[in-house]
């Protein structure tokens, strides 16, 4: 099951499709490594320019793993950056 499901995370079309369907701003907030720090990232840099809209930006969160990045304080202060308050 979980070998499936990252197949499909990594492969599936309609994920390109969706994000090369975006039309208002959107940004891409990606962690620094992978499940642990110092593990390599689970996505590239940014998504091939044929899987993206215009409207994406990509940012890689220093310091951030997959699941930290939830809750860590680059991604809090990205977001708010980013949010009009």
């Amino acid at each position: 099951m979980l070998l499936e499901d990252a197949v499909e995370c990594f492969t599936a079309g309609w994920r390109a499709e969706a994000l090369a369907s975006i039309t208002v701003p959107c940004r891409l907030l990606l962690a620094e490594w992978g499940a642990k720090h110092g593990k390599r990232p689970l996505y590239r840099d940014a998504p091939a320019a044929e899987a993206t809209s215009p409207t994406i930006s990509v940012e890689r969160l220093a310091g951030t793993d997959h699941v930290e990045a939830v809750w860590h304080p680059a991604t809090v202060a990205a977001i708010s950056s980013f949010v009009a308050v």
